[in-house]
């Protein structure tokens, strides 16, 4: 049966395109435009991605006050126009640097927020499994389109220059349509709220929000930083080929590595997890012309620590802030997801420019790195029991 939970997949796997096929190469695009220097562009898309993990908590009221269908469909219109106005940027050679980034972090805190409201909408109606399996179905789609969409997006690139932005347009507009049929919010309980840590949520969710900052310096090493760092090594359709090659492999041992992570311990799993991230973001630094394998290789042991981490991170914002309090602590950890993601994506792109992108892989490394040793040393007396 097509429950109302397989529509919010099926909208999160059409929304997600608008970022994948846009994003991925928005930095690859703007240097071929040549309408910026390399800070300037590293600036506008680094923006983006804040805007994409701060708006949720900036705007986490409004998603919780509205229908979560309306709020989707709202956001999904801005992104149409914001990709319309890079578009007409980009064909009269606009290049008014404060329009630009603008209409940047407009388009990352609309896709912010459609995904706030599609997190907290399986959070609030799929009350009778367990978060980390819900949030585990979701990354399936999350990441199926993150596969695909920069593979389109590559091709297009290639092949339509001029017609690049919009393409998000065509799947916001399928997205749109996908959500005439979800069903209103579900009723939620009304439980007061824990006041004497409503605000931080005590040492255990502090300590937890630092263990994210790290590992989302070194997430963005692929998504955002490759695609730039490999320009000069591999084209863009062999990039996109390498983001598909990540889709599969999360996509096959999504529920398998997610059963496995029942069983196990949380502070095992975040250790293997950020282990598996260093090396793969490692083996990005070898020339991807003449050590390809590698390449693959690195993809395939990120794609399986983001299976570990994802679903498992989301799951204990919500049990170590406030469980009656799921969308504010979703927001919170899009928070902490975005200060590193942005910051570790404008250093990325600014050290590839000046031809220092292999530093930005080392920081990456170094940073999952430095979650494994906490996690030893630090984590089982925090997380055991979790």
């Amino acid at each position: 049966m097509f429950t109302n939970l397989h529509r919010v997949y099926l909208i999160r796997f059409f929304t997600n395109f608008c970022h994948a096929v846009f994003f991925p190469f928005f930095a690859v695009w703007l240097f071929e435009e040549k309408l910026f220097s390399v800070t300037e562009s590293a600036f506008i898309v680094s923006s983006a991605v804040l805007a994409m993990r701060l708006g949720a908590v900036f705007f986490s009221k409004l998603v919780s006050r509205h229908h979560k269908k309306w709020v989707v469909i709202v956001a999904l219109l801005c992104i149409c126009l914001a990709q319309t106005l890079f578009y007409m940027f980009a064909l009269y050679r606009f290049a008014n640097f404060f329009a630009w980034l603008v209409f940047a972090v407009v388009t990352g805190v609309m896709l912010s927020i459609n995904s706030l409201a599609l997190l907290s909408y399986v959070a609030i109606h799929d009350e009778e499994r367990k978060p980390h399996m819900s949030f585990a179905v979701l990354n399936i789609a999350l990441n199926l389109s993150a596969g695909i969409g920069p593979f389109i997006g590559a091709l297009v690139l290639t092949r339509y220059r001029q017609q690049f932005a919009l393409l998000p347009i065509i799947f916001a507009i399928l997205s749109i349509c996908s959500c005439y049929w979800l069903e209103k919010d579900k009723a939620q309980s009304k439980q007061p709220l824990q006041k004497n840590n409503f605000h931080l949520g005590g040492r255990k969710f502090i300590l937890f929000l630092g263990l994210n900052i790290l590992t989302f310096i070194g997430y963005p090493q692929f998504y955002e930083v490759f695609p730039v760092y490999a320009l000069n090594m591999i084209s863009e359709e062999i990039v996109g080929i390498l983001f598909l090659v990540s889709s599969v492999v999360i996509v096959i041992l999504q529920m398998p590595i997610s059963a496995w992570v029942e069983r196990t311990s949380v502070p095992y799993a975040i250790f293997a997890a950020n282990l598996l991230l260093a090396l793969g973001t490692l083996l990005f630094i070898p020339n991807a012309q003449h050590y390809f394998s590698l390449c693959v290789l690195g993809v395939v042991l990120i794609s399986i620590a983001e299976i570990v981490y994802a679903p498992l991170y989301q799951s204990l914002a919500i049990t170590l802030y406030q469980p009656e309090n799921r969308v504010r602590s979703l927001a919170i950890l899009s928070f902490a997801w975005g200060i590193s993601e942005a910051s570790a994506t404008f250093v990325g792109i600014y050290a590839v420019g000046y031809g220092y992108g292999y530093i930005s892989m080392i920081i990456g490394a170094v940073a999952a790195l430095i979650v494994c040793g906490i996690t030893a040393i630090k984590l089982p007396l925090f997380l055991a029991k979790n």
